[in-house]
């Protein structure tokens, strides 16, 4: 039975913290009715209707890439190419939702359900209001490897902190097959595992002076993964023929330009994320709720290891751009988000660990954070209110674009081409320009106008083949006239 004195005297704060970063994320949420198809999705729509379901996977990977589990989830996706205006629709709030469940699934090893709850909804705040790009979480193809990506890495890490005690192999089995499936999201997160299970041994190595068989199970299965990821005759097609990989160098010096500016990239971004104050002060705010469970999660073993070990797991981030500077020598937005999400839960972990190490050896350390953190706590709450209102933002961002119209008239805009294109011929297809006007562009909607005015273009092909047409395309600016006179 639930405790009334409880809520009266613990929650009500949290609940109001609950309610206003609601509130903050429900944009992301209306955002998601004006969603629209990005170039990619089109893309892979048009490229399964040639081929049958396993025709497509093979041929990705022989000729694409080695991402198998991404690239299933990608083929069932476009089996529904006819309902894509809508499934893209459907898929960014269904997978924020099982965002926050794999937090509440994580959190709630170390806490109450209650505050696991609380953690989450600010979890995803503070990953939602410094994302490098807002498509991240609305790009379907990018969602699908890359967001999906890092909640199966939350789930895996909270189902591994849940089986740590047990000694039964069968639980080490399941998820050393739920880790197989995660190594096939992608080549970066087949390094990151194996990274991770890296550090994992040292760790394990230096505490118990040996590596557990079961870690060794789990390994095996990243390990025969990663090498049908890596080893896909697919990656070197794409390595050999992508346009924008530095050419005429050794290997040597590709390896180590690809190591030197992930680190650097590192770096600009850990300032980045601490620069708006939003990641401080929620920080402050999920410290005192460990604080007050600490009960719950001080004595768990991954929590009392030197704090210079639990550092380690931040070479994970660099290990993550590496692949992409290597591939293709440069990151794109979508993948630093995916590492900004894999470093807020390091940055908790390790907030932790030096707790517990400090508190640990100096008595003090915990009487004088307990004195200052509730009041901390209310400080950063309202500070956080004051900024997401003075200071530019996401949040803001959407409001403003939905206050003012301007997504409604891209949906206006939208709506209008569609219309234009169901009366097309079938074999070329001019349509207007979605932003003529550039007052009423949106902000918040990550979407270019992809179209160019070629017919032959391979985009403007790609996105005409969708509506079974050969070519939609838009008019040079002395074209406008033909506009005017139809």
């Amino acid at each position: 039975m639930l405790n009334i004195k409880f809520f009266k005297k613990r929650i009500n704060f949290y609940s109001l913290i609950v309610f206003i970063f609601l509130l903050f994320l429900l944009p992301f949420f209306i955002l998601t009715y004006f969603n629209y198809p990005y170039l990619d999705d089109f893309l892979v729509c048009v490229r399964m209707r040639n081929m049958s379901f396993w025709e497509f996977n093979f041929s990705w990977y022989m000729y694409i890439g080695g991402r198998f589990f991404y690239v299933f989830l990608l083929s069932i996706f476009s089996l529904f190419d006819n309902y894509l205006l809508i499934i893209v629709k459907i898929i960014p709030p269904i997978t924020m939702l099982i965002l926050c469940h794999s937090l509440i699934f994580l959190f709630k090893n170390y806490l109450p359900s209650f505050y696991s709850f609380v953690m989450a909804i600010l979890f995803v705040f503070v990953y939602f209001i410094n994302l490098k790009s807002i498509s991240s979480v609305f790009w379907v193809s990018s969602i699908l490897i890359n967001l999906f990506g890092g909640i199966a890495f939350i789930y895996f890490i909270a189902f591994y902190n849940r089986i740590l005690k047990t000694h039964k192999m069968k639980p080490y089995f399941l998820l050393g097959f739920f880790s197989f499936l995660l190594v096939g999201f992608s080549e970066t997160i087949a390094l990151m595992m194996m990274s991770f299970f890296g550090i994992l041994f040292i760790i394990e190595y230096f505490y118990n002076k040996k590596i557990h068989y079961n870690n060794l199970i789990i390994f095996a299965f990243v390990l025969i993964s990663s090498i049908v990821v890596i080893a896909a005759p697919g990656n070197y097609l794409r390595l050999e023929y992508n346009p924008r990989r530095i050419r005429d160098v050794s290997e040597f010096f590709q390896f180590f330009f690809s190591v030197k500016e992930s680190f650097f990239l590192f770096f600009n971004n850990v300032f980045f994320w601490f620069k708006s104050f939003f990641l401080i002060l929620i920080s402050i705010i999920i410290f005192e709720i460990f604080l007050k469970n600490e009960n719950s999660w001080k004595h768990n073993f991954i929590f009392r290891i030197n704090p210079i070990f639990s550092l380690m797991f931040f070479l994970l981030i660099p290990v993550i751009y590496f692949s992409s500077y290597y591939g293709v020598s440069f990151v794109e937005k979508r993948l630093i988000d995916f590492s900004y999400l894999i470093f807020l839960l390091l940055w908790i972990y390790n907030l932790l660990v030096i707790y517990v190490f400090f508190s640990e050896r100096y008595a003090k350390t915990k009487i004088v954070l307990n004195t200052i953190l509730k009041k901390l706590s209310y400080i950063s709450f309202l500070l956080i209110i004051c900024i997401l209102i003075y200071k530019p933002n996401h949040v803001r961002t959407i409001y403003g674009d939905l206050y003012k119209g301007r997504i409604a008239e891209f949906k206006i805009q939208i709506d209008k081409r569609h219309l234009e294109i169901q009366n097309c011929p079938k074999k070329n297809c001019m349509v207007e320009n979605l932003y003529e006007d550039e007052d009423k562009r949106p902000y918040s909607i990550f979407h270019t106008d992809f179209l160019t005015p070629s017919p032959k273009h391979e985009v403007n092909r790609y996105y005409g083949l969708y509506f079974n047409i050969d070519s939609i395309y838009i008019p040079y600016p002395d074209e406008k006239k033909y506009f005017e006179n139809r």
